[in-house]
């Protein structure tokens, strides 16, 4: 077996990918389809130029129907029609806050009962409470900034029982719980959630984390998840990882009721410089014992951090006395420290991982 530890200084070039563009493989195709722009009526304060968007497409029909939603749009015969969006809103958070702007306009409750839908996009609206949902054939859903509470965004999941994307960024939901029996990707911005739960997704085998700048901690909580296979970032210094009832601390041992085995390429953020957050990198890696693929991103934390942090030979001696780490001594084959700036404290960690 043959491995490699490989270090950069660049911004990590391991990406959560994102959500599909094109209707997944397999889907219904043909030479019109129906699309649907939507623009509320607010601007959002980030820019007055753009309007948020709800798009919408559906697989095409053979006939217009009597009961076709108004917003239902054919092409010319013999001409494929080319979906349009308004500008999207751009929003990147520097500082780890984020403000609830003017009230959203509700968007038509029709698009939650389209039967031909198979990939929406939301951005910026009210989540219309209490409106039947069916989307038999929704497989990707991006929901950005949407008010929606945690039980409708659950409901809004269950009614799309061949949803196999998910991407969620920015929404007001705290609480965010992922049960699916189709789900296959899912992104999930972090940004204001408080508690993500992954609950029975039997085909989920990638979990991609991402905006997580809070500083008041996340509780990542893995239920079963028996096929993932990819995860991350998972934060030593924010995230609290829970699998099953058992949440990870710093010097516990871990169980067979604590690992989980599927898991083949992770992904961590820790800063060498904070010794209990070394001590949890180990907690982690000994959760994930078949990893083959590591990425782990060196962070930063301000001077009053690590002002009274042990010195880096207490670190080194730490990597010594601990007991060997399943994934690190026998099926890692490749591994990459992103931003790393050479400190005595990364140099130990990386040359004295049992």
């Amino acid at each position: 077996m043959t491995s490699s530890v490989r270090s950069s200084p660049a911004s990590p070039s391991w990406k959560p990918p994102a959500p599909p563009s094109s209707l997944p493989a397999g889907a219904p195709t043909g030479s019109s389809s129906r699309t649907l722009t939507s623009t509320s009526p607010r601007a959002t304060p980030w820019s007055p130029e753009s309007s948020p968007t709800t798009r919408a497409t559906s697989a095409p029909s053979s006939s217009p129907t009597a009961g076709s939603p108004p917003w239902t749009v054919s092409s010319p015969p013999g001409r494929a029609s080319s979906s349009t969006s308004a500008r999207r809103n751009s929003f990147s958070p520097t500082d780890g806050s984020w403000t609830s702007p003017t009230p959203r306009a509700f968007f038509p409750a029709d698009i939650l009962r389209c039967d031909s839908l198979q990939e929406l996009t939301l951005d910026f609206w009210t989540f219309p409470s209490g409106t039947e949902v069916l989307l038999p054939r929704l497989r990707a859903l991006a929901i950005v900034r949407i008010v929606i509470s945690e039980q409708e965004l659950e409901c809004l999941i269950a009614a799309s029982p061949v949803l196999e994307s998910l991407r969620l960024t920015v929404n007001s939901s705290k609480h965010v719980r992922l049960r699916s029996k189709s789900l296959m990707c899912a992104l999930v911005g972090l940004l204001k959630v408080e508690e993500l739960t992954v609950v029975d997704t039997p085909l989920l085998a990638r979990l991609f984390l991402f905006l997580s700048l809070t500083l008041n901690g996340v509780r990542i909580r893995i239920v079963c998840a028996p096929n993932l296979r990819v995860l991350g970032y998972l934060n030593t210094g924010t995230h609290e990882l829970q699998i099953g009832d058992s949440v990870i601390r710093p010097d516990r041992m871990v169980s067979t009721s604590t690992v989980v085995p599927s898991v083949q390429i992770l992904a961590l953020t820790v800063n060498f410089g904070v010794f209990v957050e070394v001590k949890m990198l180990a907690s982690f890696l000994r959760c994930f014992p078949n990893v083959d693929t590591l990425h782990i991103q060196s962070a930063l934390r301000g001077p009053s951090v690590t002002a009274n942090e042990p010195s880096g030979d207490h670190h080194a001696n730490f990597w010594r006395e601990i007991s060997p780490i399943c994934c690190l001594r026998s099926h890692v084959k490749k591994m990459v420290i992103h931003n790393f700036r050479g400190d005595q404290n990364e140099l130990n960690s990386s040359s004295s991982s049992p």
